[in-house]
């Protein structure tokens, strides 16, 4: 199997004896990839700059030069916000994509220059296909 971890039984406690391996289910490359998928709430990447360049990313935590909301527990376990400037999405029932306050004092907040990823959705990192030799 191509980039999923293979186990072996004992480490699977699978009591086929058949079965000598499985698939860890270990999801490839969902986090600190440097594209988004579907809303972009899941993006966990590094990218701080707003589409073409144009203003930086503000830290989530800092409310000057724009006060908001989003400095909170919540946001930060579900949406990956924190003491950082990293483009995320903590408003994906809103927004299509990630997105940051800048540190302009004229531009309050803008979408970022993070690319949709090519496999579109979250799906792509489901196991989409049957354990060895079942078929």
């Amino acid at each position: 199997p191509s980039l999923e971890a293979v186990v072996s039984t004992q480490s699977t406690g699978t009591t086929d004896p058949d079965q000598t391996w499985d698939y860890c289910g270990v999801p490839k490359c969902k986090w600190n990839v440097e594209c988004y998928t579907e809303l972009g709430q899941d993006y966990r990447g590094s990218r701080s700059k707003t589409v073409g360049g144009s203003y930086n990313c503000n830290d989530w935590f800092s409310n000057f030069p724009h006060p908001h909301s989003y400095d909170n527990s919540y946001n930060e376990e579900h949406y990956g916000v924190g003491h950082h400037r990293f483009c995320r999405n903590p408003t994906p029932s809103s927004d299509t994509r990630p997105w940051c306050y800048t540190t302009y004092f004229f531009k309050r907040w803008a979408y970022c220059d993070v690319p949709k990823c090519e496999f579109g959705s979250l799906e792509y990192f489901e196991r989409k296909h049957s354990p060895k030799g079942s078929n």
